[in-house]
């Protein structure tokens, strides 16, 4: 975190309701290189998928996302991950 904080990609503020908790959130440039990194992600995934049928790849879409979740709930569990 604070060599993020030190590359101006994050912003840590106190919390007004915990004075033991910390707030992080992203800055402009936080939210441009995130951008940049999905993008990426998204050409690198269109390249594996190419030869790949539109209904395979849906149903590969659903497993990893039910991958993704399960591995999610495992590590907090009772968190609401879609609030």
């Amino acid at each position: 975190m604070t060599r993020a904080e030190k590359r101006g990609l994050v912003q840590r503020s106190a919390s007004a309701e915990d004075g033991r908790a910390v707030h992080v959130a992203l800055t402009a440039a936080g939210r441009e290189l995130a951008k940049t990194f999905v993008k990426q992600v998204e050409r690198e995934l269109a390249t594996l998928v190419e030869g790949v049928t539109e209904p395979d790849r849906k149903r590969l879409s659903e497993l990893a996302s039910q991958i993704v979740i399960g591995d999610a709930e495992r590590r907090m569990p009772g968190a609401s991950l879609f609030a």
